[in-house]
């Protein structure tokens, strides 16, 4: 069993966890493991995939549980309400940035503090993140073309690694960036074959790749291992299969073997591959919650 911090567990109170929860975690070998290999290192990159109502985005909510305790969340929206839902329950205050000229209404009680932040520039996104924050960049439902979208994203990371590499990133590292439905911009082109589609994946690929040493992670989320550009998934150390995964021998041999397993799954259930090769499964009694 791996030390868990005090820091941490004090983190994971505040953040509204119950008792319960966190005797789960600390007795519980898999989240131990996870929170020695992935958890407590910075930058430490996640990939979620498996074909629709596998429990992706589920399981997303419920790493970034307790990934919320020490970095400051960044969501790149994927539109759909309930998922923005989602992250209203992570007991932190969130932050929603969208562009200037739009509106985002949120009707009924709120679980939480919540502002809404327009910006007048793509490149200023980035500035406005508030550390320990959600921040959600809501994007997806004010461009009716997908290629504006992508285009508007990449100007949103424009001089993006150089900025972190002057330190204009520390007002909110360490953290996380979570991208559900990520072939919208790490797509490979296998999805959407058009240049902007193509371009934008591999300048993101390539933001991954340089990141993962200023205390930036990213949790990217797509239904095939295939949808998302290559030098994204090979920076990616930590895998999590679901249902309907499908991946060749001859690109990964790991998750080959446990696709076999993930043909008739629950979505509940999943295989984390940790950074380190090993696997937990079912045989771990590794199941995720619904939120």
């Amino acid at each position: 069993m791996a030390a868990i911090p005090p820091w941490f567990l004090k983190a994971c109170r505040k953040c509204g966890l119950s008792e319960e929860d966190i005797e789960k975690f600390l007795h519980s070998p898999f989240w131990n493991e996870f929170f020695k290999q992935v958890i407590s290192k910075n930058g430490m990159h996640i990939f979620i995939m498996g074909q629709t109502y596998g429990g992706k985005t589920q399981k997303a909510r419920h790493i970034l549980k307790w990934l919320v305790a020490k970095d400051t969340i960044i969501d790149i929206d994927t539109g759909k309400p309930g998922d923005l839902q989602l992250m209203l329950t992570l007991g932190k205050p969130v932050q929603i940035l969208i562009p200037y000229g739009c509106r985002i209404e949120l009707r009924g009680d709120l679980p939480c503090e919540v502002i809404i932040t327009p910006v007048f520039d793509p490149k200023q996104f980035i500035s406005e993140i508030k550390k320990g924050w959600v921040n959600i960049i809501s994007l997806q439902n004010f461009f009716l073309n997908e290629d504006n979208h992508r285009r508007y994203v990449r100007q949103m990371f424009h001089n993006y690694l150089l900025d972190a590499k002057l330190g204009r990133h520390r007002h909110f590292t360490p953290c996380t960036w979570k991208a559900d439905e990520a072939q919208s911009i790490l797509g490979s082109g296998r999805v959407t074959a058009s240049a902007e589609a193509k371009e934008t994946g591999q300048t993101q690929a390539n933001v991954m790749r340089q990141i993962r040493a200023m205390d930036e992670r990213w949790l990217i989320v797509s239904q095939s291992y295939y949808d998302i550009v290559g030098g994204a998934r090979e920076n990616a150390p930590c895998f999590i299969v679901c249902r309907g995964t499908k991946v060749d021998r001859r690109d990964n041999g790991t998750l080959h073997y446990l696709s076999g397993f993930a043909e008739s799954c629950e979505p509940r259930e999943g295989w984390v591959v940790m950074p380190n090769g090993r696997y937990f499964d079912r045989s771990d009694s590794l199941k995720f919650p619904y939120y």
